[in-house]
């Protein structure tokens, strides 16, 4: 068998790989996303009662009291990879 017969069936048999293994990924990503449905259901009676009791409930939905900060992802991931202070917990608990 010549080299480029070899090569060329080589080239396939990649391609082939990297198709399936972009439709296993895809397969993968579909039955996560399927897999991930709302739990629970809607409040009724006295739940609602309760939840419009509570002091973060405005205008018919729940507001967080503590403002979120989105985290610099990077700029942590930095100061880990260089050991940087506060990397590692000084306990358990």
């Amino acid at each position: 068998m010549s080299f480029s017969i070899r090569h060329n069936i080589l080239k396939i048999f990649k391609s082939r790989i990297q198709t399936a293994v972009l439709l296993l990924a895809l397969a993968g990503v579909t039955v996560m996303t399927c897999a991930c449905a709302v739990t629970g259901a809607a409040p009724s009676g006295d739940e609602v009662e309760i939840m419009k009791k509570s002091p973060n409930y405005k205008d018919d939905h729940f507001v967080n009291t503590i403002p979120a900060r989105d985290p610099k992802l990077f700029k942590a991931l930095g100061e880990w990879i260089k050991g940087g202070s506060h990397t590692v917990p000084e306990s358990a608990f």
